[in-house]
Parts: C-alpha cells; sequence; structure tokens
C-alpha cells in the first residue's frame, strides 16, 4: 500500500504510559540495587566467604541506572498540529522494562550461586548484566523520549533518549546517509549531522517524502543501496595520498618507517631481562622492560603529520563491516604504530606475574597512578592527532591501557624496600586448577594487612601449611608514593 500526504499520518502518543512505565522501572531499580546489595553485605556469600567490595559496586550501580532513567523523564510538549512526528512505535517499552527486571533480577540472585573461587567470573557476571541492563535502560528511555518534529515553515525538533532537545531548520539540509544500524542522518553541506531518525520508525516514510519533495537526497549511491539493502557495505571510506598534504617531518620518511625494528628489538630486549636474574634486580628488569615503550609516544608527538596509532589495509576484510581502506601510495607516506602493541603486551604480562608474589596492598593509589601514566601522554598525544584528517583514538587509548599498569608499577617497585617483616592472619586459601604445573593445581592465600586483603601466590607446602596454621610471614614494602607491596618471607 502506498503512502499520499493525503493519509492521516499517526501522531505521537502523548499518554503517560511510556511515562509511567519508565518511572517504575526507576523506582525498581533504586530500591532492587540498595536493597540487594544491603542483603548481601550482611550475610555474605553462601559457603561463608565475605561479599566481595566490587560486586556490592556492581549492585549499587543499579540504583545510579535507575536515577539517570528518573532525570531522563522530563516533560515533552504536545506535538502541534501541522507538525509530522517521528517516533518509535510502542513494543520497545513493555520489552526494555522486561529486559531491566530481569537483568536486575538475576544480578541480584546471582551471588546466591558464588562461592570463593567463583569471585572472578561472578565479577565478570555482573558486569555483563549491569551492561545489559543500561542497555535496556536506554531502550526504555529511547522509546519515551526519542521524537522530531516536522513542522510546516521547515522547523525540525528533535528529542535524543536522554530528552535532550535540539533545533534545526530544513533548509540548511543537503543530503542524507543511512549508518550500519539503519538510522538516517540528516546532514548538511558540510557533512554535518543536523537530526537522526531510524529506519524503523512510525511516518519515516512520510518524512523520507517531504525530504525528497525539497530535493534532499542521499549523498552518494552507496546510501541509496543502504536504505533499501540492509546492511552497510563493506568499506565506509579509502584514504588516498595527496601531495598538499606532504610537510617537513617527511624528509625522515625512510627513518621513521622502521618503527617495527624499534618494536622487535624492545620485545627481544624483554625476553632477555626476564632471564637476568643473576645480572640485574627484578626492579631493574622490569623497569627496563616497562618503560622503553613509551618511546612510541615520543615518535608520535614528534611526527603526528606522518604516524598513525591505527592500521589500514588497501583491500577489504571478508567478515568485517564498515571498514577504513587506505591506498598503497597513503601507507607509506603514513606509517603505523600498531607494532608497539607487542612490547606492552610483553611488559603487561611481566607485570602482571610480578605481582602474584609481591602483592600491592593500596590497588587504589596504583590505579590512580596508572590513571595519570595512561591519560597524560595519551592526551598530550590526542591533542596532536585532533589536528590530523586521520585519528585513531581506539588504537590509541587501547595502547595507554596496556602500558599504564607495568609503568606505574615497575615504578612504584623500583622506589619500594622492605621495611617491616610481619605475621598476617590467612583469612582464606584458594586453589585453582591449572594445566602447567605437576599436581594440577595453583595455590594462593589471602591474608589481611590493616584492613586490606592482600592476595599472594604461594606454592602447594605453604598453602598445606596455612591450612593447619592461618598465619603467613610476609615482608611489608614501603614506598614514597604510598603503594604498599606484601612479598611472603621465605
Amino acid at each position: 500500500m502506498h503512502l499520499h500526504e493525503t493519509d492521516p499520518a499517526p501522531r505521537w502518543p502523548q499518554g503517560p504510559g511510556r511515562t509511567a512505565a519508565q518511572r517504575a522501572a526507576a523506582v525498581f531499580l533504586l530500591e532492587a540495587g540498595p536493597a540487594s546489595a544491603a542483603y548481601w553485605a550482611l550475610h555474605g556469600l553462601p559457603d561463608g566467604v565475605p561479599m566481595p567490595t566490587p560486586l556490592l559496586l556492581c549492585l549499587l550501580a543499579m540504583a545510579l541506572v535507575g536515577l539517570w532513567l528518573l532525570l531522563a523523564c522530563p516533560p515533552l510538549r504536545p506535538q502541534r498540529p501541522d507538525e509530522l512526528a517521528v517516533f518509535h512505535a510502542g513494543w520497545p517499552t513493555p520489552m526494555g522494562v522486561g529486559l531491566v527486571v530481569l537483568c536486575a533480577g538475576f544480578a541480584a540472585a546471582l551471588p546466591a550461586l558464588l562461592t570463593g573461587d567463583d569471585l572472578v567470573a561472578g565479577l565478570v557476571m555482573e558486569l555483563l548484566l549491569l551492561v545489559w541492563l543500561v542497555l535496556s535502560a536506554l531502550v526504555v528511555a529511547a522509546a519515551r523520549n526519542e521524537r522530531l518534529l516536522l513542522a510546516a515553515d521547515g522547523r525540525i525538533e528533535t528529542t535524543g533518549a536522554g530528552g535532550r532537545t535540539r533545533i534545526a531548520e530544513l533548509h540548511e539540509a543537503a543530503s542524507l546517509r543511512v549508518t550500519l544500524l539503519g538510522t538516517y542522518h540528516i546532514c548538511d553541506a558540510e557533512g554535518r549531522t543536523l537530526c537522526t531518525f531510524e529506519k524503523d520508525a512510525v511516518n519515516c516514510k512520510r518524512l523520507l517524502a517531504r525530504l525528497q519533495q525539497r530535493g534532499i537526497g542521499f549523498a552518494t549511491p552507496h546510501d541509496q543501496a543502504r536504505a533499501s539493502r540492509f546492511p552497510l557495505p563493506k568499506v565506509r571510506a579509502t584514504l588516498d595520498w595527496d601531495e598538499a598534504d606532504r610537510t617537513p617531518a617527511h624528509r625522515w620518511l625512510p627513518l621513521l618507517r622502521r618503527a617495527w625494528v624499534l618494536a622487535v628489538v624492545l620485545t627481544a630486549a624483554q625476553v632477555l631481562l626476564t632471564r637476568s636474574a643473576g645480572v640485574l634486580t627484578l626492579a631493574d628488569a622490569l623497569l627496563l622492560s616497562a618503560w622503553p615503550p613509551a618511546v612510541f609516544y615520543l615518535l608520535y608527538l614528534l611526527f603526528p603529520q606522518v604516524y598513525v596509532w591505527d592500521y589500514f589495509p588497501q583491500r577489504p576484510r571478508a567478515r568485517q563491516w564498515n571498514q577504513v581502506l587506505a591506498t598503497r601510495a597513503w601507507q607509506q607516506n603514513h606509517p603505523s604504530l600498531i607494532w608497539a602493541f607487542f612490547p606492552a603486551a610483553v611488559a603487561c604480562m611481566s607485570a602482571v606475574s610480578c605481582a602474584e608474589s609481591l602483592a600491592v596492598a593500596d590497588p587504589v593509589r596504583l590505579a590512580l597512578l596508572c590513571a595519570a601514566l595512561a591519560v597524560v601522554p595519551a592526551g598530550a598525544c590526542g591533542l596532536r592527532m585532533a589536528r590530523q584528517k586521520v585519528r585513531s583514538w581506539l588504537a590509541l587509548g587501547m595502547f595507554a591501557l596496556a602500558l599504564c599498569f607495568p609503568m606505574g608499577y615497575s615504578l612504584n617497585l623500583k622506589l619500594s624496600a622492605p621495611t617491616a617483616h610481619r605475621t598476617l592472619p590467612v583469612v582464606e586459601t584458594l586453589r585453582y586448577n591449572s594445566r602447567v604445573t605437576d599436581d594440577g593445581h595453583t595455590y594462593a592465600l589471602v591474608c589481611a594487612l590493616d584492613g586490606a586483603r592482600v592476595k599472594l601466590a604461594v606454592d602447594r607446602d605453604a598453602w598445606l601449611q596455612a591450612q593447619q596454621d592461618p598465619v603467613a610471614d610476609v615482608l611489608v614494602w614501603e614506598s614514597p608514593l604510598g603503594i604498599r607491596l606484601v612479598q611472603r618471607a621465605c
């Protein structure tokens, strides 16, 4: 059946149904989060282990989602008679509310299935449930708030999922673009998005017809194909070299292309440092392994017009959508720093392995130090990147996350020294299945140090001894940074 402008267009529902559903979901989360956290904090896990703080924070985070749902429920003005409304159908609201209840219920009941040996898996499950809860809350808010109102004079009023309203003018629109998930973008002459609406929204076809009447068509033939064929074609853009982009820094291009050699040398040196127990101290070896990869930050800061953090292939991959490709000429003039991930990964594994025997007693302070070591250099590179045509924020962020922990841990270890020999009570003994050890298990002790829980990797004999006498002799390392390390005394 064809739609004509003479047919009455469905109007935006102004009843209280969607508002009541969103507020009911918000109230449910505000009550379920603190109530479940309080219950498990008082009763602990089924095997008597106290409820871990990260799991409690995940439960309390449900209340934050509920608070956002309440704040994202502002009053919306009614639709005027001369306006065309593009909005979501009614079915996402009950579906979203049902998913909110299911996710919150599973998250609140999950600790009943956990024991002391399942804490890591339980935390991962809680985080996944929390992610699904946030997505479900977005569905509920978007079903109520997201709408587009097109007035007869060309005034476009759009409201987002959070309830924020934006105003645009139809005479500014020049083209239409379509994304992977079927979202239409009305863009101006410079390609900037004025407003968006969904492909399956109510009155979507009527809005497209009015745009076509005003001569606003799809930006490219690809967008025309995307509107009729799902999903988005494989290639989003192809980067090509332009001699106008050549800078004085490209004089050093033959040398700058050899950055992969530096990455290989650093990785080989890190492997040799793991065998230097009789030559270097543990702190020196870890410091020399963790900090040299930061030289790639310096390379990018010096030559941002040349280097890119990501890798852009020449040919599209078979099972990937929305790809950005590059010609051979562009690749030759913009070498990638993707090789920097190899020494960063080796440094991260070395630091994690060392942290099992020299455990951190003040993880919050170490997290702040690592955050500073990630944000400062990555932020400096980001400022330089913002001026370039090609931006690789995700690759830069992943490199910073991989390198910040070994840099922070090795720096603190180098500044630390053993200052006290103490006997700590063992509050928990852990045994994990392993395919690496001879007996098929790895062992750990959880000790209490000034109210903090410290986990130490031990051998089987020490684990059996702690079963009989729940105390452990440890060395406490003090640091000027205030981050203590704990090592089992041999």
